[in-house]
């Protein structure tokens, strides 16, 4: 959100409250941290969504997944297979197969490159 970003797709400059990183399509997407399956579900920007309740406020979405294989309640590891990367949604169809993902505090998106390695 510190600035826009140009979306091909719809032809525009917008903030993300999320990064999208390049994926290929059925590439295997996994945890990156231990988690409890908070939500999973169909979103019409980001298809389909997992997303992980990581404790003191913290939770993890990933989106753009084809073949989940989590479901609510159930409790992940570090590098424990959620599901693949789909093809992506019209919003993203020019941007190509990718994975949506969004670290949020109390609700407020967060730069998840500050926590990942």
């Amino acid at each position: 959100m510190e600035k826009s970003v140009y979306f091909a797709t719809l032809d525009q400059y917008k903030y993300s409250p999320a990064m999208v990183v390049e994926a290929t399509e059925g590439g295997q997407v996994v945890a990156a941290t231990e988690a409890v399956i908070a939500e999973v579900y169909k979103d019409n920007e980001v298809g389909n969504v997992v997303k992980m309740d990581l404790g003191d406020g913290y939770t993890l979405m990933y989106g753009q997944l084809q073949d989940v294989s989590v479901t609510p309640g159930q409790y992940v590891t570090t590098g424990q297979l959620i599901g693949t990367a789909g093809a992506p949604t019209r919003y993203y169809s020019v941007e190509g197969c990718n994975v949506y993902v969004k670290l949020t505090k109390n609700g407020e998106p967060i730069n998840p490159m500050t926590y990942l390695e």
